[in-house]
């Protein structure tokens, strides 16, 4: 059992981690007049995805909080499905 919940949290924080990080170099590249283009606006939608682009003009004056509370959202929805079908498996 404690084996299982310290695996739960590592998952949580490498997810959280790893999406808060990709989210601000995609966020990074989407404004960059130099690289500006649709391409390279795809990944910052995707990781944006559902809570940035919902919050609307809200991010643009606290983009730091709501791109956090996505991150977290995606890390839950991540350790949910990992321990689920991954970890459960492994402590029958």
């Amino acid at each position: 059992m404690k084996r299982l919940s310290l695996a739960k949290i590592f998952v949580f924080s490498s997810v959280l981690v790893l999406h808060w990080a990709l989210q601000f170099v995609a966020w990074s590249y989407a404004d960059s007049p130099l690289v500006c283009s649709a391409l390279a606006r795809v990944p910052f939608y995707i990781l944006a995805t559902p809570i940035l682009l919902i919050s609307g003009l809200v991010s643009n004056e606290y983009f730091w909080i709501p791109a956090t509370a996505n991150s977290v959202l995606w890390s839950t929805i991540t350790t949910y499905i990992v321990a689920r079908f991954a970890l459960s498996g492994a402590n029958p």
